[in-house]
């Protein structure tokens, strides 16, 4: 099934396993004027791309509990829906070659409100 977005707002989805980082970093997109989905791992994430067409940015943490990580979840997502821009986070994870693909942003934590979303505009208009 897929749900378009009602609100005619961009739509972001936030993958982030840590509540508190989750709850701040969804404030911070919708106090920018993001649709807001949120998934607290990459499997949940790949069942919300199961269910919406509509996401317009993946916004992922690197380490979190599932069957896949962040980098895992971007190369999915540049592969089956190379529309959606990517932005990958950790404030552990450095990337290796490979892990971010081709036109996906990586950002280490601690990041600047400021800087992100400067950056994810970009992003979207390019």
């Amino acid at each position: 099934m897929n749900l378009p977005s009602t609100s005619g707002r961009a739509v972001v989805l936030i993958v982030e396993d840590e509540p508190l980082v989750r709850m701040m970093v969804i404030e911070l997109f919708e106090d920018e004027g993001f649709e807001v989905l949120e998934a607290a791992n990459a499997d949940q994430a790949l069942g919300i791309f199961g269910e919406r067409d509509d996401v317009a940015l993946l916004f992922t943490d690197v380490e979190m509990p599932g069957s896949i990580d962040g980098y895992a979840l971007a190369r999915w997502v540049s592969l089956n829906r190379p529309s959606v821009k990517t932005m990958i986070v950790s404030g552990r994870a450095l990337p290796r070659a490979g892990d971010v693909p081709d036109g996906a942003a990586f950002v280490g934590k601690p990041y600047d409100h400021d800087d992100i979303m400067r950056r994810v505009q970009t992003m979207m208009a390019g």
